[in-house]
């Protein structure tokens, strides 16, 4: 027995690790077969009964054997996981397996917290893969997924204003030209123009920030369709198929032009494999959600439902509203192999505040055998459920435009409205020729005082509300375009502490021809007061 407790002793301490038995503690009170190899580790103790008395087998004993050996080892450090269907978390209520749903938090190079959660999903053939997540951005907009948070993996190439820095003009989309120059982006990237092959039909361009990706325009059925090479030898296609189109809902002349994004619909390698995006389209309320991704034997399959308030955007083009809307909200993500479910994402929303928005508050990870993680929450700042009362003493009514401004210095906002008589509202072939303003008295309550308006002769087109004399009171200035040729005039209303204001009329603004319908107030010298910039 010395002789085999001395073996056993070597081996302890030799031997490498194979089919180790991990515990907090073991008792040994049975012989080893010398066929056997045995290694056990504990945090605690290993108790091992060398009992003479006890009946023959009921003792520990180990053979020493040249293929095989015996060891135990305490690891202090050592934690015991837990064993599948352990169920229980930090937060009342946890009933999932102890872990968590993997996230990464990160800062963006504007400031943002970002936090990402990657969509497990089934491997493709040669690692064509999508690469979906969930992804918040602390100064993200609202969508389908509530404020802050988007959809990452479904890449898009977007239409977006021209703008002087870019293009050197300020256009509105024109939807509807089909040999208008027109400005795109590349997932928030600006989109370069370096080439033209035909006409406007067919372009060639580069991200802003260089990414080596070759990214093409190309006329197909009454409107365009992109498609990006990568420098990794991807290929991708956006917008070729129909649903892959958000259209605008206003386009009656070549609605296939009107559109607003042109989202991926394939993804293929030099290979041939493919990625394909399909998706659920709405050109009625310019709606466009994302539906399936299949690849291969693999599909991802994406579930909505409806929101209890619908986000609304509206682009203005040549007076219409093309409308844009989201009605929808993502609810459930499932990842398919060979049609069984591989993992399930479950994403629940509350309402919140009076508009009853969409907030996402937690997010469940189901696995193939339902079992699941706990939970991982998300806690918004309580926001404010009472109703804001606006009581004025006179009704307004018609087409207007509202602006803001502290027209008596006490602090509070005032509201300058501009009624309109164009039929769209006010825009820049509008006229008018009055505006009300209604004190602020705090508590939602506001009073009409004199309207203003300008000389009878001369209807105006544009509201400028800045402080034109630095007394730390806003002003107004009401524009004119006499002639477009001649001079461009406006009336100035320099405003007092008690609502009181002195007039200059017909202030020539400028004397002579400028090019455009319009001017921009603001601080260009940084001398404090407020200045009129004008196109010439």
């Amino acid at each position: 027995m010395r002789s085999a407790i001395l073996t056993f002793g070597i081996f302890i301490w030799t031997s490498i690790i194979f089919g180790q038995i991990t515990g907090t503690s073991f008792e040994l009170n049975e012989p080893v077969p010398s066929n056997e190899t045995k290694d056990w580790r504990a945090s605690d103790f290993i108790k091992m009964t060398f009992n003479i008395v006890t009946p023959p087998g009921s003792n520990f004993s180990a053979t020493s054997d040249v293929n095989n050996y015996v060891r135990a080892s305490i690891d202090p450090f050592y934690v015991e996981p837990p064993g599948g269907g352990e169920t229980g978390g930090p937060i009342p209520g946890d009933n999932g397996v102890v872990g968590t749903i993997p996230g990464s938090l990160s800062v963006s190079g504007s400031g943002s917290a970002v936090y990402s959660i990657p969509i497990e999903v089934s491997p493709g053939v040669s690692g064509m893969t999508p690469e979906i997540s969930l992804v918040y951005n602390s100064n993200g907009g609202d969508g389908v997924m509530g404020p802050g948070w988007t959809l990452g993996g479904v890449s898009a190439v977007s239409s977006v204003r021209q703008t002087e820095y870019y293009s050197g003009t300020q256009v509105n989309f024109d939807f509807q030209s089909y040999f208008n120059a027109k400005e795109y982006s590349l997932d928030g990237q600006k989109l370069i123009q370096i080439g033209v092959t035909t006409g406007y039909q067919t372009a060639e361009y580069r991200t802003e920030d260089e990414s080596f990706s070759r990214v093409q325009k190309n006329a197909w059925n009454d409107g365009w369709f992109f498609t990006s090479s990568t420098k990794s030898g991807l290929y991708y296609e956006y917008g070729y198929s129909i649903d892959s189109r958000q259209r605008s809902s206003a386009a009656t002349l070549f609605p296939e032009r009107a559109v607003m994004n042109y989202f991926v619909d394939k993804i293929k390698d030099r290979l041939g494999n493919e990625i394909i995006f399909n998706y659920t389209n709405i050109p009625l309320s310019g709606e466009c959600y994302i539906a399936s991704i299949v690849y291969g034997n693999c599909k991802v399959l994406f579930e909505y439902t409806d929101r209890e308030s619908d986000i609304i955007t509206r682009v203005q083009h040549h007076g219409s509203n093309n409308t844009f809307k989201v009605t929808k909200r993502l609810t459930t993500i499932k990842s398919l192999f060979n049609g069984t479910v591989y993992r399930t994402y479950n994403l629940h929303y509350s309402s919140r505040g009076t508009t009853e928005n969409s907030y996402f508050d937690w997010l469940e990870l189901v696995g193939t055998d339902q079992m699941k993680f706990n939970k991982t929450v998300f806690t918004w700042p309580d926001i404010p459920t009472e109703d804001y009362n606006f009581n004025c003493s006179e009704e307004l009514t018609g087409n207007g435009k509202p602006f803001v401004g502290d027209f008596n210095g006490d602090g509070l906002n005032d509201i300058c409205f501009q009624k309109a008589m164009g039929p769209n509202g006010p825009n820049v072939h509008d006229e008018s020729n009055e505006v009300v303003i209604m004190r602020n008295h705090g508590g939602g309550n506001f009073s009409a005082t004199p309207s203003i308006s300008n000389h009878p002769n001369h209807k105006y087109q544009q509201v400028h509300v800045a402080d034109f004399n630095g007394d730390g009171i806003s002003d107004i200035l009401l524009t004119v375009i006499e002639d477009i040729n001649s001079h461009f005039i406006g009336d100035l209303y320099l405003f007092n502490k008690d609502f009181g204001f002195t007039l200059y009329p017909q202030a020539i603004i400028y004397n002579g021809s400028y090019n455009g319908y319009r001017a921009d107030v603001g601080d260009f010298d940084g001398d404090g007061l407020a200045d009129i910039l004008i196109r010439l």
